[in-house]
This record gives structure tokens, sequence and C-alpha cells, in this order.
């Protein structure tokens, strides 16, 4: 149909316009940037697979998050260079697979409906999303995550549909993928049995016990595999434990106020796509003549996987928004499954003159897409205070680009630079001269170059044989170099 076509185009062009045009500014969220400096780095032989390297006096080795993205961005790094592009490259990649991963899911739980046809539904609901667009802007984990739990989702519902036990095999392995991308958020997949098993009466609670059984069973036996293959993806995974996982459980780390605050900012973020199923549902009760057909087994079955990979976040108070990116999908479909037959009510009541109002609505999101697309390269973005991290200001941010961009032209990469005792540890700065000029600020040694405020009158530096270099045009500091003796 006719219908659907224009309504791809239109999905395609409003996922292009919510991610593109920040995407390819300079400038991303702390986090991104972090992440992008590590897989560059691993990519230039600094650092290895399992033992992260950043910079070095700010996360010389990085345990914080198991390394499966980065090294996998890294490969981008390798093949097409260190361009700030590299990173935004591997993360709008990571939303296509996205995107394919909930058709793919769609298509496959629908594949004896008319409902398949609709598969541009569930990624539109998922692409409005705020946090979703603002992830995948921010080059964050969840982004492959999300990849990693669709995919084995994809292969768990597969295997129950056509009963296909080695097809729980492959599941596992994009468990395991999803385990060493992000941690143990990554095993949500494995409920999907069960709740396959509530809502649908094809599978016996025998039978998804030996289901079960033959996922985790794969699971462990690839987890022992690769333990014994690779000795040092224990000692990886055991201070990710320790500096990260069991801090967070204990939370000793960033804390919110409630456990509830995830399940809030998720009601929050479902808002617009909650939006869309009301105005469709309303608009088809004017026009309906009988009772639509309903969906509610295959939407309580997305909903509960939904839920299964947001509710167990509440266990700790370490939440952001982004932590639930790779839920949205399965609530994205869920919201669907819910709306589709009112759709086809609507379909069967649009006449020519609304499709041809239709279709300059499609052209004009597209023109829109590429425009705004096309404009923003290279202009100077900040980061996304949507997503929880780190906030600039645009202008304030531009500042800093250009003092690091001046910095890593002139320094060597690897340049230890000493600040005084007073200079603001700025996440954002660190971040960004890792990432630019594999350079690090030294608080406590004293090295060749010595970097200030603009505001700072440091009368020791030249007692200490240093001085000023003059007419580097930086916006906020004050670069010293110590002269030969």
């Amino acid at each position: 149909m006719k219908q659907h076509r224009y309504l791809w185009v239109l999905t395609l062009s409003v996922f292009v316009l919510s991610i593109l045009p920040l995407l390819v500014q300079d400038g991303m969220t702390f986090d991104g940037v972090l992440y992008a400096g590590i897989s560059k780095n691993l990519a230039n032989n600094l650092g290895s697979f399992w033992q992260p390297h950043f910079s070095k006096t700010y996360f010389n080795t990085f345990f914080q998050h198991p390394p499966l993205v980065f090294g996998i961005q890294s490969m981008f790094f390798k093949v097409l260079g260190n361009s700030i592009y590299v990173e935004r490259l591997f993360s709008f990649s990571n939303a296509i697979l996205s995107l394919l991963g909930i058709v793919a899911i769609w298509r496959l739980t629908f594949k004896d409906s008319k409902l398949k046809r609709f598969d541009w539904l569930p990624v539109l609901l998922w692409i409005i999303t705020p946090i979703v667009s603002a992830s995948y802007r921010g080059n964050l984990l969840e982004n492959t995550l999300t990849v990693f739990t669709l995919l084995a989702s994809y292969f768990i519902i597969k295997a129950i549909l056509f009963n296909n036990k080695s097809l729980l095999v492959i599941a596992s392995l994009f468990i395991v993928f999803a385990i060493f991308s992000k941690g143990l958020v990554g095993l949500f997949p494995l409920v999907i049995i069960f709740i396959y098993w509530i809502c649908f009466p094809g599978l016996s609670f025998r039978k998804s016990l030996i289901f079960f059984g033959i996922l985790i069973t794969s699971l462990l036996g690839l987890m022992v595999l690769i333990f014994l293959v690779q000795p040092e993806a224990s000692n990886n995974i055991s201070q990710y434990l320790n500096q990260q996982l069991f801090p967070a459980l204990q939370n000793e780390l960033f804390t919110r106020g409630s456990h509830f605050y995830i399940l809030i900012r998720l009601l929050l973020e479902l808002i617009p796509s909650l939006v869309v199923m009301f105005l469709i549902i309303i608009i088809s009760r004017k026009r309906k003549k009988e009772k639509e057909s309903t969906n509610i087994n295959h939407a309580v079955f997305f909903f509960m996987i939904g839920l299964s990979a947001s509710l167990p976040l509440m266990i700790t108070l370490k939440q952001l928004g982004h932590y639930i990116v790779p839920a949205i999908p399965f609530f994205a479909m869920a919201i669907s499954a819910v709306v589709v037959p009112n759709i086809m009510i609507i379909f069967t009541k649009l006449g020519p003159n609304r499709y041809i109002t239709f279709k300059i609505l499609v052209i004009t999101f597209i023109l829109l897409s590429i425009t705004l697309s096309v404009t923003s390269i290279g202009k100077s973005g900040g980061a996304d205070g949507i997503i929880g991290l780190v906030t600039a200001e645009k202008g304030e941010n531009r500042k800093k680009l250009n003092d690091v961009y001046i910095l890593s032209s002139l320094l060597p990469e690897g340049t230890v630079i000493s600040v005084p005792a007073s200079f603001p540890r700025d996440i954002e700065l660190l971040a960004y001269l890792g990432r630019y000029g594999y350079l690090s600020l030294d608080w406590s040694g004293q090295h060749d170059y010595y970097l200030t405020e603009n505001k700072e009158i440091n009368k020791d530096l030249v007692s200490e044989g240093y001085r000023q270099i003059p007419y580097l045009k930086l916006n906020n500091y004050k670069l010293y170099q110590r002269t030969k003796d």
C-alpha cells in the first residue's frame, strides 16, 4: 500500500532530523567524548582491549565499563582515521542497526498478519522519544547495548516461534556481547522466554524451562570460554565490578534522591508516543463503524519486556535517563500494537485530497532533514542536557573547543601540562584535550608546559623558569613553556 511507503519515508526523515543535525556538530557529551578518546587510543595502540586507556593523568586505565564498545569503535578509527566524525559515524551506525532490529522483531512477531506492514510505526515512536535521539547524538554505550539486546531478543523470539533450539545459542552470544558492552543490564532478554509463556498459549511451561536451560547454559559456557581463552578478561570484569557495579549497588557513586527516578523518567520520555497513541485512538473512534480488532497479547508481551529492561534499574540510586534507552524499542512496539487497528480504520477513510496533503508533509520533512544536517556540519554543539549529563552553554563550549584545538595543534601528542591547584577540574576540558590532542593535565607535577586561567596571575612562574607563549589567541587560558637552562 502507498500509505506505508509514504509513512516509511516520513519516519526515515524524522529519524535523520532527530539525530544528524546535532550529531554532526563539534562538541558532544562528556561520556561520548571520553569513549571516543579511549577507542581512538586503542586504534593507535595506546592501551589494550582489556586495559583501555584515556590519558596519562585521567583514566590511565579505564575499568568503569566493560571494553567491547571501545573495541568495536576502535575499528572505525583504525579504518577511517582520527577525525571527529568517526565516532559520529559509529553512533549513527548503531542507530541504523537498532532501527533494523526493531523492524526485524516487529515483522517476525506479526509474520502472518497484516500488521507486519506497519513496521514503520514502532520505529517512529522509538525515534520521537527524546532520550533516544539524545543518546545517539551523545555516542553513549547504550547505543551499542541496544543493538545487541535487540538481536538477542530477535533470536529468542524466533527460536520460540520456529521451535529451533539452536537459535538460542546465537541469542546467548548476543547477550554475552551486551554484558561486555555495559554489564549486567544486558541480561534482560533472558526473561523473554517466560514472558512469552505468560502472554501466548503456544509455549508450555515445560518447554519454556527447556528453552531457558539451553539459553542460560550457552551463556555461561560462552562466558567461561572467554575467561579461559582471555585471562585478562577476568581482571577487567573484576575491576569493573569493584569500581563501578558494587559501589553503585551500595549507592556510593552519583545518586538520585529516589529509587523511583528512573520510572518517572521513563513515563516522561514516553509522553510523545502516548500523545500520538491517544490522538490516533480519538481520530479513529470518530470514523469507525465497527469494532476494531485488538492485539492485547502482543502489546502486553512487548510492554513486559520493556519493564524487564528498565525496572531492575531501580535497585540502585545511581540512575541516569539514558539507562532506559534499551527498553524504549519494546515500549514503542507495545504502543504500536495497541494503535495499529485504529490506524487501519483511519486508512480506510482517507480521501485523495488527504494523500496530497500527506505527500507535501513528507517532502517537507525530507528537505528539512537534509538542510539542517548539511548546515550543521562543523558547528560547535555541546553536551545535551536532556540526558542528565554535563551541560554546556553553546557559546562557552565553542570557546573551549577553540582553545582545545589551539593547544592540540601546538603541543605534541602525549604532552602532560601542569596546572595550578586552583585550576578548575573541568571534566569536559579533560575529555576534549584527551580526545582531540591526547593531552593530559596534572595538578601536582611539574612539566615543560603550564596552563592557567586568563584571570590568574602567578608571578612565581617566571622564577620557576616559565615564560608565557604569546599570540595563541586562547579564550580562557594562558599557556607557559619552561625555558631551557
